[in-house]
């Protein structure tokens, strides 16, 4: 093959484009004659593989004939004059409700000059037949036409339009910067077609036709990008780009593909009812098609965000999120806010914002307004305040320009201030805070209350006496739900927020500002009567100027969306949850919080004290929950532990999917199944519709369905590389026979421990919220169950079977068997090409019968 390939063109290997991929990832290494050799026969099985690819791309009716790959579509060029204004108010409209394509970098494919395509196979096949036979094509080249026809192929088949490459292409911001498609040329063309489109197509069966075609031609370009993740077949991995090149490539490429796609879903012209390919469009938008891609899209835009300076956990909270392609393609052409320090967000992870932790609090010194001010520290009289906290009343302050007047605070109507203490302005009523903070936070209270201005701040109001400040503490809820307003003041907001920039903009920024990241300030966020943001201009409360008085119930979003209804995904309800649990709880007079929400609204918020959790959100507990009780666990190093078994023992009705969540559990006796803290949980597993469990000193009592295992008689298992979504290279599985229903499943442990099943303590059954194992969904999202050991004496029966089974005293709930959580595994219901997989592993067996119910006392 290498001498036929040779014989007939000499230069055709391209070997040196391998070679320089080579050297350029092994700096000083120079290539042996192995290398080349090696380089050249992989040379020609890429050029098989290629044409493969290529193959796949194009039909078969075309692929003899050139010419009739044009197809004979009436096709007009595009005037640069019919694009519509960069300001106007239909420009604003697409970009927050569709998305913001990215600029794109051109790669120098030539797209002028050639007969108008309706097919991105025709739009590729024609420049390919219309070059010199003794042009030698390299894969640059290759990458460089996949770019153009996945842009201006793409865009010119959807709308029939010819489009000149100045429309698009232009030069980089900097001096002698690179050629790029142009995002906001992109933007501004996409609200021209979606005009273009409300105005034509008016016969039924032409809307029809031109949906399947649309669709089809989006569809195949969400397989191309796909593809190109795959090193073995990606056109711009082979042609040298590095992985960070072409995942901003690919994901810019989505940016301006998902546009397209909400474009034709939500246009009720092309309805699944008249074209059901639009279905395939919609399972895409959420994540039932073409996941992977998904994933890798969610991956590249972190890594963007992450290298910009953002947060990572602010921006995954925002990322993670189903149908919001539209925020992130505007979030990620945001600047971060970067901070007056080296570190920055450095320590930070996914899981939580560790920038604005406090962590030496005897350095902590708070900041003036201005860095060159040196004024002197304004304190309020500390035997007022404390006097006033010994009678259970509320201090607040007044500033009269000097110095600061305690007052109760049912004398006047006051602002109680919501902040970030890493923020700098911390403090307590002893120490007292820089004039000039005090001066500036005492003139916005002032301007929401001219009267007289009062204010409660806990850097002047609370003590550092640990028996007042205990009172200030207790009294934290009534003090914040009796302010006649709660001020947010927070670095990001007040500097970037602004009543002149798009309200979506200060959404976006709200939703990653620290003071959604903090635990302390949930119920500051929650309790107050009318809550305002320190913007640029001043105060502004947001639910009145964002017309969020009117409650929204929660629901869940249609995959099929009527046109503009897709603003509803970018409101404060997604975004910003305090404030749209604020509404939904404003309409419904819900006297107590779930716990399930509560855990929707800690998720990613974090504190300096892990032990003060449960103390910032006593307020919102249910009643039944004293924060009192939480208190009087003295400190040590378990006081974490010991107040979130204070909390479940009160709580004593738990939800039964509790056990199962996937967070840190605790070390305390009896406590192994409970979790150490609650912005670690999913709130699904604390979803009350799954029923309740008791909370009891030594155990908690809840009825499951129980599948008797006995790992230790199960052969070794089998690493298994790649079988999972989710797993890591290094999980190990067990194939689980379900006869009842002839469907098998894989049990994995995904702990990364890295240990094979026969090397576990003794897991004599299985532990399930269901016991229908045929329902489990095929190779979807993995059911979570709890591997156990028996620890009561009684409650199983050893038979000759050799397996033991939970007799009827076991099933019983004054008389609940015992066990003890050896770890939480993940069961997957396998389709018949993953069981293949397994089966190709040498994966282990294990017949199984249906789960039997039982009530387990877990510890």
């Amino acid at each position: 093959m290498v001498a036929t390939t040779l014989a007939h063109n000499p230069r055709a290997g391209h070997w040196h484009a391998i070679c320089a991929i080579m050297a350029s990832e092994s700096p000083g290494v120079e290539p042996t004659e192995s290398d080349l050799y090696q380089a050249l026969f992989l040379d020609c099985m890429g050029a098989l593989l290629r044409a493969a690819y290529t193959m796949s791309m194009k039909e078969s009716s075309t692929m003899s004939n050139p010419d009739a790959l044009l197809n004979n579509y009436e096709s007009s060029m595009f005037d640069e004059s019919d694009l519509p204004a960069v300001k106007g108010d239909l420009i604003h409209k697409v970009r927050w409700t569709l998305g913001c394509p990215m600029d794109i970098p051109w790669l120098g494919a030539s797209h002028d000059g050639y007969p108008f395509c309706a097919t991105l196979p025709s739009y590729t096949k024609v420049r390919i037949h219309e070059l010199r036979k003794d042009t030698i094509r390299s894969l640059q080249d290759d990458a460089a036409l996949w770019l153009s026809a996945m842009s201006f192929g793409l865009l010119e088949a959807i709308t029939r339009t010819r489009i000149p490459e100045s429309l698009f292409l232009v030069q980089g911001a900097r001096e002698g910067g690179s050629t790029l498609l142009s995002g906001q040329r992109i933007l501004q063309f996409i609200a021209w077609w979606w005009t273009f489109v409300q105005q034509h197509y008016d016969d039924e069966d032409m809307q029809a036709e031109r949906g399947r075609e649309i669709a089809g031609l989006l569809r195949r370009a969400l397989h191309a990008l796909e593809e190109e993740y795959d090193d073995s077949t990606g056109m711009l991995r082979r042609a040298g780009l590095s992985s960070e090149e072409r995942d901003n490539i690919l994901f810019a490429l989505l940016c301006l593909i998902v546009p397209l796609c909400l474009l034709v879903t939500t246009n009720s012209r092309w309805s699944p009812r008249l074209v059901p390919e639009v279905n395939y469009l919609n399972r895409f938008l959420s994540k039932r098609e073409h996941f992977s891609l998904m994933i890798h899209m969610m991956q590249s835009c972190q890594k963007r965000l992450q290298k910009a300076g953002w947060c990572p956990s602010s921006t995954l909270s925002i990322t993670s999120r189903q149908f919001l392609i539209m925020v992130i393609s505007n979030l990620v052409q945001l600047p971060p806010v970067i901070l007056p320090t080296p570190t920055s967000h450095a320590r930070c992870t996914e899981q939580a914002c560790e920038f604005y932790n406090v962590w030496d609090p005897d350095a902590y010194v708070p900041r003036h307004a201005d860095r060159s001010c040196r004024c002197e520290y304004v304190r309020p009289p500390l035997d007022e305040v404390l006097d006033l906290l010994s009678k259970n009343v509320i201090p607040v302050v007044i500033f009269d320009g000097k110095s600061l007047q305690v007052l109760p605070s049912g004398a006047t109507p006051y602002v109680a201030i919501s902040h970030v203490w890493a923020q700098g302005m911390g403090s307590s009523t002893d120490d007292g805070l820089p004039g000039c903070v005090v001066r500036r936070i005492a003139s916005l209270a002032r301007t929401l209350h001219p009267e007289r201005g009062a204010f409660w701040m806990d850097s002047l109001c609370v003590p550092k006496a640990k028996k007042q400040r205990q009172h200030a503490i207790l009294h934290m809820s009534e003090t914040y739900r009796d302010a006649a307003s709660v001020l947010v003041i927070d670095d990001c907001i007040r500097t970037q927020c602004s009543a002149n920039k798009p309200w979506r903009e200060n959404l976006l920024r709200i939703a990653t500002s620290a003071w959604v990241r903090r635990v302390w300030t949930l119920q500051e966020g929650l309790l107050a009567r009318e809550l305002c943001f320190e913007f640029l201009e001043g105060p502004v409360d947001v639910e009145k100027v964002w017309n969020l008085t009117t409650p929204m119930e929660d629901k869940v979003i249609p995959p099929v969306l009527s046109p503009w209804s897709l603003e509803e995904l970018f409101t404060p309800v997604a975004l910003v949850p305090v404030l749209g649990f604020r509404s939904t709880r404003r309409q419904r007079s819900v006297p107590e919080t779930a716990v399930s929400h509560l855990v929707t609204l800690l998720h990613l918020r974090t504190t300096t004290k892990a032990e003060d959790e449960l103390i910032a959100i006593g307020s919102l507990l249910p009643a039944r929950v004293k924060t009192e009780r939480l208190l009087a666990e003295r400190d040590g190093p378990d006081v974490v532990e010991r107040r979130m078994r204070a909390f479940l023992l009160q709580l004593s009705d738990v939800p039964r999917g509790v056990p199962f969540g996937q967070a840190p559990r605790m070390a305390l006796p009896n406590f192994g199944w409970a979790p150490r803290a609650l912005v670690d949980e999913n709130a699904k597993d604390w979803w009350e519709g799954d029923g309740f469990g008791t909370c009891l000193h030594d155990g908690f009592v809840a009825e499951y369905f129980m599948l008797p295992f006995h790992v230790p008689s199960v052969p070794p298992s089998a690493v298994i590389p790649g079988v999972t979504e989710s797993p890591d290279e290094g999980s190990w599985g067990v194939r689980v026979l379900h006869s009842a229903s002839s469907t098998v499943h894989l049990v994995i442990d995904p702990s990364n421990s890295g240990r094979p099943f026969f090397d576990w303590p003794t897991v004599d059954a299985l532990l399930f919220l269901t016991g229908d194992l045929s329902q489990a969904p095929v190779y979807d999202i993995p059911w979570s169950c709890l591997a156990v050991s028996i620890t009561s004496e009684s409650g199983f029966d050893d038979g000759d079977e050799g397996d033991d089974v939970p007799v009827e005293s076991g099933t019983q709930r004054d008389h609940p068997l015992t066990v003890a959580v050896v770890a939480h595994w993940r069961f997957y219901r396998l389709d018949m090409n993953k069981e293949a997989q397994t089966l190709s592993k040498s994966l282990p067996s294990l017949p199984v019968d249906d789960p039997q119910k039982a009530w387990v006392k877990l510890r």
